[in-house]
């Protein structure tokens, strides 16, 4: 995939082919509907996770993946992450529109919190 600085939202900071090429690499090993869903967990960094690993998963690949989406939030990509999630066509459309709805969640709590500090 050709990437170019502007495929981002302008709310965003251009990211290098190489924060992208990983930012997307992780969000197919964690998949973006469990980044959606557990996404303020993420952001915490909520250890409960990895006790609550679904009867259908093995522990270990569960667990890896719970990494990835704690990884994702740490290295500052959550946003661009539910960026790019509410514009993939192979996403889900509720993943897509609750995605979205994070998205424009967090956005304006950040405008909230950078006119208070003012």
């Amino acid at each position: 995939m050709l990437y170019t600085p502007y495929e981002f939202g302008e709310d965003l900071r251009p990211l290098g082919e190489i924060e992208y090429e990983y930012l997307i690499m992780q969000l197919g090993k964690i998949g973006k509907s469990l980044f959606v869903e557990h996404f303020y967990s993420f952001k915490r960094r909520n250890r409960d996770l990895l006790d609550h690993c679904p009867p259908n998963n093995k522990y270990q690949i569960y667990r890896e993946r719970i990494f990835v989406g704690y990884a994702i939030c740490e290295l500052g990509l959550d946003m661009h992450a539910l960026y790019t999630i509410m514009n993939s066509p192979r996403a889900r459309k509720e993943i897509r529109v609750t995605a979205k709805q994070i998205y424009d969640y967090e956005l304006l709590m950040a405008k909230i919190i950078a006119e208070n500090t003012r």
